[in-house]
């Protein structure tokens, strides 16, 4: 940063500044006026694999702006009773966009770029670009079946593991934590103070068994390995 912070007070300056960063308090602050933009591995990974664990009923899903916005594809449910109504009549929050719709037709499908007055019927896959908060309201606004995942294991205190158990605690989900090196148990700990944190092996099947893997909802290796 300090690199970043130093190019952009010369006279060369021209382009934007990326940084590379690892924590992800980053993520959830704007870039300081030395840097344009954050970019990190960790937390591109993090993202797809809360898109897996929690909205694995999407067609396709993508963030932007470090995760702060989404846009996900979904097939709108048979039971949804709401069909002949404008979509400008649907109460979406002012922070969600239905930016195109894909129906299928008895000759094909079409794609629609909908304004206020078109529909959304079931069977439609649709678009949405919005505020993370507002991607919640998904689920209720359309009867998408809730998510089940009520417990996730972490195997492993990477900064994967971190970035996930942040995203999951976020929307209720129970989280533990297995990392063999007492530092960073501690660390994490400090951390994420809701999540439980286990000094253990992740790999040994005595302590999974344990622990009681089998009725966790999900189980992700997360090591550094």
């Amino acid at each position: 940063m300090l690199d970043c912070k130093a190019f952009r007070n010369s006279k060369n300056h021209r382009q934007d500044q990326i940084t590379r960063v690892f924590e992800p308090i980053f993520f959830r602050l704007p870039p300081p006026f030395y840097a344009d933009h954050f970019i990190g591995a960790e937390w591109l990974a993090t993202q797809d694999l809360f898109q897996t664990l929690v909205h694995a009923e999407d067609v396709a899903a993508q963030h932007f702006a470090h995760g702060s916005i989404h846009m996900r594809t979904v097939t709108i449910p048979d039971l949804w009773d709401k069909g002949g109504c404008p979509i400008s009549d649907l109460k979406l929050p002012d922070t969600l966009i239905a930016g195109l719709i894909r129906r299928k037709l008895s000759l094909g499908e079409t794609i629609l770029f909908p304004r206020g007055h078109d529909q959304i019927l079931p069977g439609d896959e649709v678009t949405f670009l919005g505020q993370v908060k507002s991607m919640h309201h998904l689920h209720e606004i359309f009867r998408f079946p809730k998510s089940k995942v009520r417990s996730v294991i972490l195997a492993g205190g990477s900064a994967i593991a971190e970035h996930l158990a942040f995203f999951l605690i976020s929307q209720h989900i129970r989280v533990r934590i297995i990392e063999n090196n007492h530092a960073r148990c501690e660390e994490l700990a400090k951390k994420l103070p809701q999540a439980t944190i286990i000094h253990q092996d992740g790999s040994d099947p005595q302590l999974l068994c344990s622990e009681q893997v089998h009725e966790a909802d999900a189980l992700v290796a997360c090591t550094h390995q």
